[in-house]
């Protein structure tokens, strides 16, 4: 397709089973689904994996995110949460002030289990209600708690990430700017990962380079999940343009033909690769060609694209148009009620499209729903973004 060629998958390597691996339940607990269960203490990696499996069909839950939605400022758990522990855990602006809260329960087991019985019951009914609605067959639910919770009872296959205690402290300090004491101390007020690894029906061991995890996860998926469940939906199907997920086994060709179709240039297979571990890429395909790749990733109920290659040789405004169509159909498929866009180096280009179809641009502490402006903080979206609600009533929101 036009000097874009797909890569042969990567070579199987070798995975952790318990006695009670790949054995299929008779029935699964929600009807129409394959649900993986996917688990793991602080900082194994537990995000990458689910990134991983989402890049390979699955609809992916992080139940920890729901968990913070749950004590949102209007949410039921919002006021249970202040009643149990008091003013001094709110903000200026009178919502939960997660690192205070955190410095109360993870120095004190029965703080933290009292949390625990006001915030799983809520994170279950948010599931509940994105299991209805998720279309596609295989779902993958991440949580650590997932055990303790006994959500895992419910899931077809448990999965657990592990991985070396050096590694996990090292991680804590590097990318949440813990302190060495704060992060060990968050580690010993979590449950064994041996009692998880014990219980788990297959282990990602995730010390290493991210093209080990991927292969493992890989060949994990091929060898585990029935294959009647694979047959996920499209992501678009287009006469004209269409959208087709992409995996970390096709980084080299699309780094290849970025740099081959547009002005950006440089990029090295190897860097781009990495890229996979919180993001995906969709390959757009306009009049059977393929026309530019996109970079995004669907958390907290948004799609946030941050990346957008376009073949230098094509006129925007032919595609634009149709392909903010699609993409808000993939967004939908997703469950997501809203699209950001934050290309770097600014959208100008695109301006005139972006508004056409309803987009505004806003800073980032603008967006009128506080989940909205938070999922922004947390995806690292910059200064200012092109918005545009989707209307979708999808999880806790004030």
């Amino acid at each position: 397709m036009d000097g874009y060629n797909r890569s042969a998958p990567a070579k199987p390597t070798s995975l952790t089973f318990s006695a009670a691996t790949a054995t299929i339940r008779e029935m699964s607990y929600w009807n129409g689904k394959y649900v993986i269960g996917l688990t793991g203490n602080i900082a194994t990696g537990k995000s990458v994996v689910r990134r991983m499996l989402e890049h390979l069909g699955a609809f992916g839950i992080d139940a920890d995110s729901l968990a913070h939605q749950t004590i949102d400022t209007g949410t039921p758990g919002y006021a249970r949460v202040v009643q149990a522990f008091g003013q001094e855990i709110l903000d200026a602006n009178g919502q939960v002030n997660r690192g205070r809260l955190g410095k109360v329960v993870f120095s004190d087991t029965q703080a933290l289990q009292s949390l625990e019985a006001i915030v799983h019951p809520l994170v279950m009914e948010l599931i509940e209600q994105i299991m209805r609605q998720a279309r596609h067959p295989v779902v993958v639910i991440e949580a650590i708690k997932i055990i303790e919770s006994g959500l895992h009872k419910k899931c077809d296959s448990l999965w657990v990430v592990d991985s070396q205690r050096e590694i996990q402290i090292r991680r804590l300090v590097k990318k949440r700017a813990f302190s060495h004491e704060a992060a060990l101390q968050r580690m010993l007020a979590q449950p064994s990962q041996e009692m998880k690894i014990a219980q788990a029906d297959l282990v990602i061991v995730n010390n290493g380079a991210f093209e080990e995890t991927w292969r493992q996860v890989k060949n994990a998926w091929d060898t585990t999940v029935p294959e009647q469940w694979k047959e996920h939906i499209a992501i678009s199907d287009d006469p004209g343009i269409s959208l087709r997920q992409t995996t970390p086994e096709q980084a080299e060709a699309i780094a290849h033909w970025i740099n081959l179709h547009t002005s950006t240039g440089g990029l090295s297979p190897e860097g781009f690769l990495g890229r996979f571990a919180d993001r995906a890429y969709l390959e757009i395909v306009w009049n059977g060609q393929t026309s530019g790749f996109l970079g995004w990733k669907t958390d907290h109920f948004i799609a946030s694209v941050s990346e957008l290659y376009l073949d230098q040789n094509l006129k925007p405004e032919n595609l634009v148009d149709d392909l903010l169509a699609q993409l808000e159909e993939s967004a939908c498929q997703n469950l997501c009620e809203l699209v950001v866009f934050s290309l770097p180096g600014g959208s100008g280009r695109f301006a005139d499209a972006f508004e056409k179809q309803g987009y505004r641009l806003f800073p980032i502490d603008v967006p009128e729903i506080r989940a909205w402006r938070e999922a922004a903080t947390a995806q690292k979206i910059p200064d200012s973004a092109w918005w545009k609600p989707l209307l979708k009533e999808v999880g806790a929101r004030d």
